[in-house]
């Protein structure tokens, strides 16, 4: 775990809603994907097999700039903490430049500042 990027808190409830936009069946070629994702991070158990597909390459894009389809086989934190900070920093307008644009790709070390905004703001709630 690296310190400067911020984990989900124990019990943390994760929504697939954003990734489920797609119903149809994988390519057979990922059929395997939801099943090896939801074996490395139970937190994910409910999800299907298409927004653990989705959720792993939205990952990929934005963090690495790079859309990773290979079957992941080991537990990457990296993964948690970026599906945690898109569904609530991504989710409530956070991801937003001082100029007003919004960003789609990001490094996971450097949200501290978008962080402790987002905390501020739910701290007076």
């Amino acid at each position: 775990m690296h310190p400067s990027i911020k984990y989900p808190p124990q019990g943390y409830s994760f929504n697939e809603i954003r990734y489920k936009g797609l119903s149809h069946p994988l390519n057979p070629e990922y059929s395997d994907f939801g099943e090896s994702i939801r074996s490395l991070y139970p937190e994910l158990s409910s999800w299907s097999n298409w927004a653990c597909f989705d959720a792993w390459t939205d990952y990929g894009e934005k963090t690495q700039y790079l859309a990773d389809t290979n079957l992941p086989t080991e537990r990457d934190e990296g993964f948690l903490a970026f599906l945690y900070a898109e569904q609530e920093l991504g989710a409530n307008g956070y991801f937003v430049r001082p100029d007003g644009t919004r960003f789609t790709h990001y490094d996971l070390d450097r949200l501290g500042e978008i962080w402790r905004k987002y905390e501020v703001d739910h701290q007076s709630k």
